[in-house]
C-alpha cells in the first residue's frame, strides 16, 4: 500500500512516464492516479514539487511502489550518512569536542527518521547548500551557483542563500544560479508544454487554505502557521497570514543586516541561510526540520564552544524536538518557538560577525574542502 510522501512523488513520475506530463499538476489527475495506483481508499497527497524533479523520478516508478520506496530509502540513507561523515570530520578537524555527540543526536532525531520514512527531498537540498558553500570557499563561484539550483526542489528553501549572496553581492555565484534555474525550468517546459509552470503556482496557491486535509495539515506544521492554527482552530488564511508575513519579513531583514556585516560566505552566514526557511515558510512539516543540524554544523565550526556545552546544547534540542512534538500530536504545534529560538541563537552574533573566531582572518580556509574531497575520493 502506499505511504508517506513518497506516494504523491511515485504517482507523479508515473504520470510523466505514462506521457501525460502536460497534466502533470492537475489535482483530478493526481488524485485519479493514486487512487489507481493505491485503491480507491487511498489518501490522496498532491504532488507540488517542481517538474523536473517528477521527470528525474520517472524511470524508478518502472518499479513497484515498495520497490522504488526501498530504492529512495536507501539513496536516502546513504546521502546522510555522507553528509554526516564528513561534517562530523569537519567539526573534528576544527576540534570542536562534541562532534561525535552531533552526530549521534543528528542521525537520530526525529526530524531524520520522519524523513526518512515518509521518502522525502530535504537531504538533497542540504547537500546543495553543503556542495554550494565548499566550491565557493575554493573560489569556483560559477560551479556553487550551479549547484544551489538544486535547491529548486523547495524553491521557498533556496531563496534564503539566494537573499545572502545579494546581500553579500556575489554576482557571479548568482548568475551560474540564474543560469542552472532557467535550465530547470525551460528543459521541462520543453517536454511537458508551457503551461506546467502556471499549473504548479495552481497547486502551490491551494495549499495556502487553512485545511486540516491530509495533504495539507496546517495544525500540524512546525511554523507560525501551525502555531497559530493549531491553538486559535481557525480555518482561514488572514487567521495566520498577517502575522506570520510580519514574522517573515522582519527575519529577512535581520537576516539582510546580518549577512551584509559578516564575511562573504563564511559559516555563519551559511548556519542563518539554513535556519532562515524554516520562519518564513508557509507549509512546513516536522521532517523539514533536519536544517538545524545543518545550522548547527556550521555553527559550531564557527565558533567551536568550550568544553561540553555544545553536548549540552545538542542533548536539549534533541529533547525538546521530541517533546515539542508530541504536545502537536495532543493538539498545539509549539516546534515554531524552537525555529525561532535556533534564529535568534544565531543572530545574537551580529554586532561582531565580522570578528567571528571562525571567520576573523581573510585567508582563512575551511577543512571542509579537504576532508569532503579525500571522502568523495574513498567512497569512489
Amino acid at each position: 500500500g502506499g505511504i508517506g510522501d513518497w506516494v504523491s512523488i511515485y504517482a507523479a513520475g508515473t504520470i510523466v512516464r505514462l506521457g501525460d506530463g502536460a497534466n502533470l499538476f492537475d489535482a483530478s489527475v493526481q488524485e485519479s492516479v493514486q487512487r489507481t495506483l493505491f485503491g480507491p481508499d487511498a489518501n490522496v497527497n498532491v504532488y507540488p514539487l517542481p517538474a523536473f524533479f517528477a521527470i528525474a523520478i520517472a524511470p524508478v516508478t518502472r518499479l513497484s511502489f515498495a520497490e522504488s520506496y526501498t530504492l529512495w530509502l536507501c539513496f536516502n540513507v546513504t546521502l546522510l550518512g555522507a553528509l554526516l561523515i564528513v561534517a562530523c570530520r569537519w567539526l573534528a578537524a576544527r576540534r570542536v569536542r562534541s562532534w561525535r555527540a552531533f552526530g549521534f543526536l543528528a542521525a537520530t532525531s526525529f526530524p531524520v527518521v520522519n524523513l526518512l520514512l515518509l521518502g522525502q527531498v530535504d537531504l538533497l537540498i542540504i547537500a546543495s547548500f553543503a556542495a554550494s558553500y565548499v566550491l565557493q570557499r575554493r573560489g569556483q563561484r560559477a560551479a556553487a551557483g550551479a549547484v544551489l539550483a538544486l535547491a529548486l526542489i523547495k524553491p521557498h528553501f533556496a531563496a534564503a542563500p539566494v537573499l545572502m549572496l545579494l546581500a553579500q553581492r556575489q554576482w557571479r555565484t548568482l548568475g551560474a544560479f540564474a543560469v542552472g534555474s532557467a535550465v530547470l525550468v525551460a528543459i521541462p517546459a520543453l517536454i511537458l508544454g508551457p503551461a506546467s509552470l502556471l499549473d504548479q503556482i495552481g497547486i502551490l496557491s491551494g495549499m495556502w487554505g487553512a485545511s486540516t486535509e491530509g495533504r495539507v495539515n496546517a495544525p500540524m506544521m512546525v511554523n507560525l502557521r501551525g502555531l497559530i492554527v493549531s491553538i486559535t482552530g481557525a480555518t482561514s488564511i488572514w487567521a495566520w497570514t498577517p502575522l506570520w508575513l510580519a514574522a517573515a519579513s522582519a527575519s529577512a531583514v535581520a537576516a539582510v543586516c546580518f549577512w551584509r556585516a559578516a564575511p562573504a560566505g563564511g559559516e555563519l552566514s551559511w548556519s542563518l541561510a539554513f535556519v532562515l526557511p524554516l520562519i518564513w515558510s508557509p507549509h512546513l512539516h516536522a521532517h523539514s526540520l533536519v536544517f538545524l543540524p545543518g545550522a548547527l554544523a556550521f555553527y559550531l565550526h564557527a565558533r567551536p564552544p568550550a568544553g561540553s556545552t555544545a553536548a549540552i546544547v545538542m542533548a536539549w534540542g534533541y529533547s525538546l524536538i521530541t517533546a515539542l512534538w508530541l504536545a502537536s500530536l495532543a493538539g498545539v504545534s509549539l516546534l515554531a518557538l524552537l525555529v525561532f529560538a535556533a534564529f535568534a541563537f544565531i543572530l545574537r552574533l551580529h554586532p561582531d560577525a565580522g570578528r567571528a573566531s571562525a571567520e576573523r582572518s581573510p585567508t582563512y580556509a575551511p577543512p571542509m574542502d579537504s576532508v569532503a574531497g579525500e571522502f568523495l575520493r574513498r567512497a569512489s
